[in-house]
Parts: structure tokens; C-alpha cells; sequence
């Protein structure tokens, strides 16, 4: 693109409040070098000019999918004129904490026009936390609603909301409670179908996936004693976390379980099996023959799990940390690959984390498809963090995440991170933080490593060809 489109001019000037001009889509496409390139913006292009240079404008959100004709599509959260609740801000002003409702944009391959805009809420606060595209085009909201008029249709899997109606705040925000509400979208942007999931208390979804067929996986957190549960769960004592499989029509539970954990990711394969990745405490419940069995101390481990397509058993259940880390540990990201192979990334503070090699805080391994052995793996950088990862067709897997420096005085040093010949940044832009790119074989050989400006979710239309979602609260 050799200059800016007065038309995607056009369209930034239209959106108003309600797309936020920090949310950006950058294409890297692969060169024939095997590096992945993109335009390079002057820093001292205003924000607006440099979003219409890189393509893609989209809404604020949690979440963006492709559907299968390439549209682009974004879930969030947008203030909706209510009030939560009230806070005293310093010299006794009165600061009011506005409610949100649930968003959903659709735009054009390019971002350059907007198909479809959706406002989802009621009288309460009301969420976008994760979205899915199936093969037909039907796209899948999972989001958090206290609203007890939130729309649903007639003869969902649950009709009322059953969690608390007051929104909860931490004085200056928020607190996203209340019931999960699921919402399918048909490709032209109407309901097919809306319901609550949830208990009496608050019930937030942190990560979803849809099948083949149409049926929603959705995991999150739950305070509820008594959420809705199908017969033999894994689990049926009430935890911190919840497993769930809604049917294709919207109207009741394939499955439904307790899960002691934190999900931050999940996926589903073709066989209909179910992949977490997140963190956990020592409550975990781990199968015999896993990588590793005991909780490797400090607040809290990675783990990874695998649940069989019936919802009633698991296939494996294992923590992924070394021992007495007291910093962050916590799995981030998931990909599956053709064989059953779990990629996972993540941060830890373990020296002795299993299975990789070089040293540092962010790490990404390749987990068995019986989850007994990392089968390739690597750890780099200080205080880092791998937050995003994706696989391809031809199974070679792609990871970004941040780094800071424990030491901005000085040259910034990442051990473990080795930037390829054909990296687009062999150096970061500062010596105070920097983001990442990977590619790797799906051996773990290097093919490309880069640091990077920005980074965010990443999608893989085809080999080689990586859309990312960024977020820009600077120039780039």
C-alpha cells in the first residue's frame, strides 16, 4: 500500500466513541526469505494516519476471530449510560463507575468498512470476554451479563439469570459477575440464538472454542455452588472453574463440570477432545502417567489438560512448572496441532522448568498428545511472557509475547533469545521493554525470531501468512 485510502480515512472519522483508535490489525506476510515483514510507520506519524497505513481499524475488545470468507470480527465491552456504582477520587470529587454492554463488529477483509455492529446489555453491567467462527460463517460471543433482561431466545439451554443482579466494583472499575451469557451469530449478524450459563453466584468465561458441528466450548471462573452441572462430571465439588459443552442448537449441555483451575486457553481437535491451558493451585487433580503429577510449589503452576469428547473423563491432567517459583506461572496461550500435540506458552520463574532449553521467563513447548512429555521447548528472556501462540497446516507453530528489562540502564539483554539473519528487528526498539515473534518447526527448529514493536493474537490464514492484532497506546 503506497499511500493512505482517503476512504479508510473516511471510516476512522465515522466510528466515533465507539471503535477506539488504539486497535489495530497488522499483516506480516512471508518473504522469500522466509522473514515476515511489514510496512515500517515514522514514529512521528500521528496515531490515525498510521492505523490507515497498516490496513486494518477495528472495535474495542476482548477478542477477534476470521470467519471463513476472511470478514473480521470483535468482541468487547462499551459504557452503556448506566451507573455501577460510585467511588471518591482525591479531594472528595465524585467519580461515577459506568456499566458496559456487550459489542460485536463485523468488518470487511480489508477494515476498511464496517458490516455489521451489535450492542448486546440490559439493566446491569454486560461483557465481551471471548469469540469463535465456525466453518459456516456463524460466530459465537462468550461474555459476562449482571443484566437480568439480557436478551435471550426462546427455549435456550437457560432462560434467567441466575447470578447476582448488582455489579460488583473495585472502587474504580468493574468486576465482571453475574451469569456467562453465549450468544450465536448468523454470518449476517442475527441471533440464532442467546443464553445464560450460570449459578447463584458470578460466572465469567475466560476462553471458548466451537467444533465442527456447531457445539460451544466454553471454560472460566466460577463462585457458584451450585452451576449447572450434566450427570457424571469430572468433578461435581464446587471450585474456582468450569468446563462446558453447549449443544449446536443452543438448548442444553453436551457436558458440564467443576474444574479446580484457571483456563486462559482452550481448544478443541476434530475428535471433539478438549484442551486447557492455564493455572492452578495445588487442588488440581492430575492423571497417572502426566508429565508432572505434584504442584511444584510457590502461588500457583501452569498446567494443561486434555478432556475426553464426552466430558466425563480426562485423557491427561498435568502441572508444567519447575519447583518454588514465587513469581508468575501461568500457561497464556494454546495451539493444537494435526497430531494431537499441545503447544503452550507461557511465563514462569522456575529455573528447573521441564523439558526446555536456555533459560529465562517466557517459555513455549510442544506438549505429547497423551501429555506424558514435552516433546520440544525453549525458555528466553527476564521478566517475559509468551502470550499468544498459533500452529499451520504444515503443523509449525507461531508465538509472540513482552519482555522487560530488569536493568534499563542498560543495553537490553534477553538470554535465550537468539534473532534469526532474517529478523525483522534483531534488536528491540528501547532498552526498557520489547515484544517478540516466533516461528518454529514442528520440531522447535528456529525458522524465524524477531523482536517486535507490538504484538497480539495471532492468526494463521495460511503458511506463512499471520495476521495480528495489536493494541497501540504509542506510535509505533
Amino acid at each position: 500500500m503506497n499511500r493512505v485510502s482517503t476512504a479508510f480515512a473516511r471510516f476512522l472519522a465515522t466510528l466515533g466513541p465507539r471503535i477506539a483508535a488504539d486497535q489495530i490489525l497488522l499483516r506480516h506476510v512471508k518473504a522469500g526469505d522466509n522473514g515476515l515483514a511489514y510496512a515500517a510507520i515514522p514514529r512521528a506519524w500521528p496515531l490515525w494516519l498510521a492505523a490507515a497505513f497498516l490496513l486494518v481499524k477495528a472495535a474495542c475488545g476482548q477478542g477477534v476471530v476470521l470467519d471463513p470468507a476472511g470478514n473480521i470480527w470483535r468482541e468487547g465491552r462499551i459504557g452503556n449510560g448506566l451507573s455501577c456504582g460510585v467511588f471518591w477520587f482525591m479531594g472528595g470529587i465524585l467519580e461515577n463507575i459506568p456499566c458496559g454492554d456487550a459489542t460485536v463488529t463485523k468488518l470487511d477483509p480489508s477494515g476498511t468498512h464496517v458490516l455489521y455492529t451489535k450492542t448486546l446489555g440490559g439493566h446491569g453491567d454486560s461483557g465481551g470476554m471471548a469469540i469463535a467462527a465456525d466453518t459456516a460463517g456463524n460466530v459465537y460471543i462468550a461474555g459476562y451479563t449482571t443484566a437480568p433482561d439480557f436478551p435471550v431466545t426462546t427455549g435456550a439451554l437457560q432462560t434467567k439469570n441466575a447470578g447476582p443482579y448488582g455489579s460488583q466494583t473495585d472502587q474504580t472499575s468493574v468486576i465482571p459477575g453475574g451469569d456467562v451469557f453465549v450468544v450465536k451469530l448468523n454470518p449476517d449478524g442475527s441471533i440464532a440464538y442467546s443464553t445464560f450459563l450460570g449459578g447463584s453466584g458470578n460466572d465469567v468465561p475466560t476462553a471458548m472454542a466451537v467444533d465442527r458441528t456447531g457445539s460451544v466450548y466454553v471454560g472460566g471462573t466460577t463462585s457458584s455452588t451450585n452451576f449447572p452441572l450434566t450427570s457424571s462430571p469430572i468433578s461435581n465439588a464446587p471450585s474456582s472453574g468450569f468446563v462446558a459443552k453447549i449443544d449446536p442448537a443452543g438448548r442444553s449441555l453436551a457436558f458440564a463440570t467443576y474444574f479446580p483451575a484457571y483456563t486462559n486457553a482452550l481448544k478443541v481437535d476434530s475428535t471433539g477432545a478438549v484442551y486447557l491451558a492455564g493455572s492452578a493451585g495445588n487442588t488440581l487433580f492430575t492423571t497417572s502417567g502426566a508429565l508432572q503429577t505434584t504442584f511444584g510449589g510457590g502461588n500457583q503452576d501452569s498446567f494443561a489438560a486434555k478432556i475426553s469428547a464426552t466430558g466425563r473423563s480426562l485423557i491427561y491432567s498435568t502441572y508444567l512448572s519447575g519447583s518454588g517459583s514465587s513469581g508468575v506461572e501461568a500457561a497464556f496461550a494454546l495451539a493444537v496441532d494435526s497430531r494431537g500435540a499441545a503447544w503452550i506458552g507461557g511465563s514462569t520463574g522456575s529455573e528447573n522448568f521441564p523439558g526446555t532449553t536456555g533459560s529465562g521467563g517466557a517459555y513455549l513447548v510442544k506438549l505429547a498428545p497423551d501429555g506424558s512429555a514435552i516433546q520440544a521447548g525453549s525458555r528466553f528472556g527476564l521478566a517475559s511472557a509468551t502470550t499468544f501462540v498459533a500452529v499451520d497446516v504444515q503443523d509449525n507453530v507461531y508465538a509472540s509475547g513482552f519482555m522487560f528489562s530488569t536493568q534499563p540502564q542498560l543495553p537490553f539483554s534477553a538470554p535465550g533469545f537468539h534473532p534469526t539473519a532474517n529478523a525483522q528487528l534483531s534488536m528491540p526498539c528501547d532498552n526498557s521493554s520489547a515484544n517478540f515473534l516466533i516461528e518454529e518447526a514442528s520440531d522447535g527448529a528456529p525458522l524465524y525470531v524477531s523482536y517486535l514493536r507490538e504484538n497480539g493474537p495471532l492468526t494463521v490464514p495460511s503458511p506463512g501468512h499471520l495476521l495480528i492484532w495489536i493494541s497501540l497506546r504509542r506510535p509505533l
